[in-house]
């Protein structure tokens, strides 16, 4: 089982901004008519560091609605042994924020839920300290709801449902400090939101963006673990599943494919679901913060030359999830690992902040 650092350690970031913040390795941010390989080349050079008898890593890039890039290395099982490919569905983990965000204001924009209204309108057993925090600021991670993750740390190898989390913030009852006053993530802010969607539309959630966020953009997802696929960790010089056992949704609890969420990532570029651009729709409300503008469940940012760049970045047991778009160049980056090392980096060690380099601002994968 993984760490608790891994879950709780899952700050938006964490995989690709630093090269945001120009301390990244910026050796392969020359123009393309320098590059001495291709885009295509490098990135199969950095896969191909991954031994291909364990667990592996996916990457698929598209550049509009075309995907120019997609390789896979490693196994998705180990016993029996299944290969890695860019369309076996993983844990995405933190990744999945976006989607429940995504829900949240398409209610919004229907008038069934509103940005200003106390969670405790849709989840009327939360206390009042927790109840008072808007929709708006739990969208944002301004709530200062604590971290669930935190409050049942003595649980991580155990079953635990989303009633579980919810009777956990019930007896912790306090916030951590006064909504909309600061930044802090939590992954309570959208396991309660997740609530938020299924109490106020009266499906599931996984039914809601089922049938109202992931069909219109012609991808698909699963919300149960699937059998095609586990993650791992190593012991000991040893692989040994990592798989967590916990069913918390909101915050996480999806499981995709690369080439879906690649495919997705055109939503940022293109209004398939909603009449505005996903990137104005998440970000209209965005606040400031250390890493970036954090909007409803992206984080926006600027590379060295100030081109933009939206992500964010999943882990969870021993999966690893990179979501990089360049929406200015209509063109998306996503990484999938089911291997972390000892150190907790991803199998194989390979870097995504080398990896936004590579494909920023180059003509494609020739």
């Amino acid at each position: 089982m993984a760490s608790l650092a891994i879950r709780i350690g899952c700050i938006v970031g964490m995989l690709w901004m630093p090269v945001l913040v120009g301390c990244g390795d910026d050796s392969h941010a020359s123009a393309p008519s320098q590059r001495p390989i291709s885009a295509a080349a490098e990135t199969r050079a950095l896969l191909g560091a991954i031994p291909s008898g364990g667990p592996g890593c996916a990457v698929v890039v598209v550049q509009g609605e075309r995907p120019i890039f997609s390789a896979a290395v490693g196994q998705s099982t180990l016993d029996p042994s299944r290969p890695l490919t860019v369309d076996t569905a993983v844990d995405i983990a933190s990744t999945a924020k976006q989607f429940t965000a995504v829900a949240v204001l398409r209610l919004v924009d229907r008038g069934v839920v509103g940005l200003n209204t106390p969670l405790s309108r849709y989840i009327s057993e939360l206390p009042a300290p927790i109840g008072s925090v808007t929709v708006g600021q739990a969208l944002h991670h301004q709530s200062g709801i604590p971290d669930y993750v935190g409050l049942l740390a003595s649980r991580l190898d155990d079953r635990v449902t989303n009633e579980d989390a919810l009777r956990a913030l019930i007896a912790a009852h306090d916030l951590e400090f006064k909504p909309g006053s600061q930044f802090r993530y939590s992954n309570s802010n959208y396991l309660l939101l997740g609530q938020v969607v299924e109490r106020a539309s009266g499906m599931s959630l996984a039914r809601f963006l089922t049938r109202k966020v992931l069909a219109p953009a012609g991808v698909t997802a699963r919300f149960t673990a699937s059998s095609t696929s586990r993650s791992y960790r190593t012991t000991g010089g040893a692989w040994i599943a990592a798989d967590p056992p916990w069913q918390t949704t909101g915050d996480g609890g999806m499981w995709m494919s690369p080439r879906d969420l690649a495919r997705w990532a055109a939503q940022y570029w293109e209004a398939t679901i909603s009449g505005e651009s996903m990137t104005r729709l998440m970000l209209r409300d965005a606040v400031a913060t250390p890493i970036g503008r954090y909007g409803a469940g992206i984080v926006e940012a600027r590379l060295p030359d100030g081109s933009r760049v939206l992500g964010h970045d999943g882990r969870w047991g021993g999966y690893t999830t990179a979501f990089v778009v360049l929406p200015d160049e209509r063109r998306a980056i996503v990484m999938t690992c089911n291997g972390l090392t000892a150190d907790g980096l991803p199998v194989g060690g390979i870097d995504v902040q080398r990896l936004i380099a590579i494909w920023h601002d180059t003509d494609g994968p020739g």
